[in-house]
C-alpha cells in the first residue's frame, strides 16, 4: 500500500522509499525511488524508476490485468536494449512496477529539438540496435505493439533501451487477444486497428518502420492537425509520401527498406526483423558506395514528347516568319496611287460624276511662338510595383501527447514571408486565457521552434496554431491539440 503523501507524492510503496516523480503516462506516474534495504538496494544498483497505476485505475480488472502483464514480460527480458524490469509490487489496491533507472530523453525528443532528420548513417546504427532489442522480444514470442520514438530512450552514450510494454502480446499466451485496436495511431500497423487479435510481429515490423521514415526525415508523413481517420485512411491505401519530400539527402535504396516495413498488405511486408535488417544492410552498402541520388530525369516518352512539342513550335513561328516577309517583299501598289508620298493631309477629291472645282487650300494659320507642351511623367508599366503574395504558414510540430511539465517544440514552415511579416504562436489549455509567443525566422522558409511547458491537468489538451500578420496579408494554421498525459 501507499505510505504517507508529502505533496503529491507518496513516501512509500511497498518496500521502497519514494523520491520525487519523474514521468507521468495515462496509465500511472513514474516515480525515482530507492528500496528500505540497503542490501537489495545495492543488488539493485541504486536508485530505481516505479511505476505506480493511478488510484482511479487499479481496481479496474482491465488495467490491472494489463499492468500485471507488463511487469510479467519484463522479468522475463534480459537484453542491454531492453529497461530492466525488477520487481512488482501488489500490496492491496496498489500495483506498481519496479524498473531500472535509466538516464536520457525519448527518441522523440532528439528528434524534435534538431527539428529535423537524424543522418542516415547514425540513423541506422541506432536503428540496427532497436532491431536487436525487438528482434530478442519476438525470439520469445512477444510482440510489442506500441514501438514507436516515444517509448525509445537514447542514452548519453548514444545507445538505446526501449520500454513500456504494457500493451505487449504474447502469442504463446491464450486469452490475449482483445479484438481491441491497441496502440498509437501514427504508427500502428493497418492490421492492428483492423483485426487487432490476429496481430503478429509484422505489426511491429510496420511501428519500426515507421519510427525510422521518422528519424530519417524528421517528421512523421502527416501534420499534426492531420485527423486518426485521415491517418488510418492513408495508412490503409498505402498512400504515404517519400520521406525524400521533408529531407532529399536520404539514399534511394534506405528509403525502399523502410517501405517495405511500410506495406499495407500484411503478406507484402518483412516478415522478421532479420529480413528487415538484411534489406538495410544491403541498401546501407549500396548507400556508401555511391552518393546521394538526385531526382532521376524525365521518362524517355516523357522527354520524346516535349522535344516533339517544342519542334512544333520552333517550325510554326518560322513559318509564320517566313510568310510574314514574303508578303511584304510581294505586296504590289494599288493602281493609280503613288509609289510614295509625303506625309500631309490629302488632297479632296470631287465625287464621281461632278465637275472638278478648283479647292483652295485654307488660309496659313497665324505664326505664333511655339510653347513647349509639359505632359505629366508616367512611370513605366515595369516600374509598377507588382502585388506582394499572401503569405502561407504549415504547422510542421510532430508531437501529440506530452507528459505534466514537459517542454514541446512548436514549429511550422512559412513561404512568402516578408522581413515585415511578424509570426507568432497561440496557444492555451483547454478553455485557460490563451498565451502568445513570437516565433523568429530561420532558413529556408523554416520558422524557428517555439518551446512551451505544458502545463495543465491530466486529460486536457494544449491547443495552438500559428499567425503571420505580414503587408500583403495574414495567414494562420488549423488549430492543433496536444494530449496532456
Amino acid at each position: 500500500m501507499l505510505g504517507r503523501m508529502t505533496g503529491d507524492v507518496p513516501t512509500t510503496v511497498g518496500a521502497y522509499h519514494l523520491f520525487e516523480a519523474i514521468g507521468r503516462g495515462g496509465m500511472g506516474v513514474v516515480y525515482r525511488a530507492r528500496h528500505l534495504s540497503e542490501s537489495m538496494a545495492d543488488r539493485q544498483g541504486g536508485d530505481v524508476a516505479i511505476k505506480v497505476i493511478l488510484s482511479h485505475y487499479a481496481d479496474d480488472p482491465v488495467f490491472r490485468a494489463r499492468f500485471e502483464r507488463e511487469a510479467g514480460v519484463g522479468l522475463s527480458f534480459e537484453h542491454p536494449g531492453i529497461v530492466r524490469v525488477m520487481d512488482l509490487v501488489m500490496d492491496g489496491s496498489t500495483l506498481a512496477i519496479v524498473m531500472e533507472l535509466v538516464h536520457g530523453q525519448p527518441l522523440s525528443t532528439v528528434i524534435g529539438e534538431r527539428v529535423g532528420p537524424i543522418p542516415w548513417p547514425r540513423a541506422l546504427r541506432l536503428f540496427s540496435e532497436l532491431l536487436d532489442a525487438v528482434g530478442y522480444a519476438h525470439d520469445r514470442s512477444v510482440v510489442h505493439r506500441d514501438l514507436k520514438p516515444d517509448n525509445v530512450m537514447l542514452l548519453p552514450d548514444d545507445r538505446i533501451k526501449i520500454f513500456d510494454f504494457g500493451i505487449a502480446k504474447d502469442l504463446s499466451a491464450v486469452g490475449t487477444a482483445t479484438g481491441l485496436g491497441i496502440g498509437t495511431v501514427g504508427y500502428m500497423a493497418p492490421e492492428q486497428y483492423q483485426e487487432a487479435g490476429q496481430v503478429d510481429v509484422r505489426a511491429d515490423i510496420y511501428a519500426l518502420g515507421m519510427t525510422l521514415y521518422e528519424m530519417l526525415a524528421g517528421r512523421l508523413p502527416w501534420s499534426a492537425s492531420t485527423t486518426d481517420f485521415e491517418v488510418l485512411s492513408r495508412k490503409a491505401q498505402g498512400q504515404l509520401p517519400s520521406p525524400t519530400e521533408y529531407y532529399p539527402h536520404i539514399p534511394t535504396p534506405i528509403v525502399e527498406a523502410v517501405f517495405g516495413a511500410l506495406e499495407s498488405d500484411v503478406d507484402d511486408r518483412f516478415p522478421s526483423v532479420i529480413s528487415f535488417r538484411k534489406s538495410l544492410d544491403s541498401a546501407a552498402e549500396a548507400s556508401r558506395a555511391g552518393k546521394v541520388p538526385r531526382p532521376p530525369p524525365p521518362s524517355k516518352p516523357l522527354l520524346r514528347g516535349r522535344v516533339i512539342l517544342i519542334s512544333i513550335a520552333v517550325l510554326g513561328l518560322w513559318v509564320g516568319l517566313v510568310a510574314l516577309a514574303w508578303s511584304y517583299l510581294t505586296e504590289e501598289p494599288t493602281e493609280g496611287a503613288p509609289l510614295a508620298s509625303a506625309p500631309g493631309p490629302a488632297e479632296p477629291t470631287a465625287p464621281q460624276g461632278e465637275p472638278t472645282a478648283a479647292v483652295s487650300p485654307p488660309p496659313a494659320p497665324e505664326t505664333q511662338e511655339e510653347k513647349p507642351v509639359r505632359t505629366p511623367s508616367k512611370s513605366p508599366e515595369r516600374n509598377k510595383a507588382d502585388p506582394l503574395p499572401k503569405p502561407r504558414l504549415s504547422n510542421q510540430t510532430s508531437t501529440s501527447n506530452a507528459f505534466v511539465g514537459e517542454h514541446v517544440l512548436l514549429t511550422a514552415t512559412g513561404r512568402n514571408l516578408t522581413a515585415d511579416c511578424r509570426v507568432s504562436v497561440q496557444y492555451n489549455v483547454s478553455s485557460s486565457k490563451s498565451a502568445s509567443r513570437p516565433v523568429q525566422r530561420g532558413p529556408h522558409g523554416r520558422l524557428t521552434p517555439v518551446s512551451v511547458q505544458v502545463i495543465g491537468e491530466m486529460g486536457l489538451e494544449l491547443r495552438y496554431s500559428f499567425f503571420a500578420v505580414c503587408p500583403a496579408g495574414t495567414a494562420r494554421t488549423r488549430t492543433a491539440a496536444i494530449q496532456i498525459l
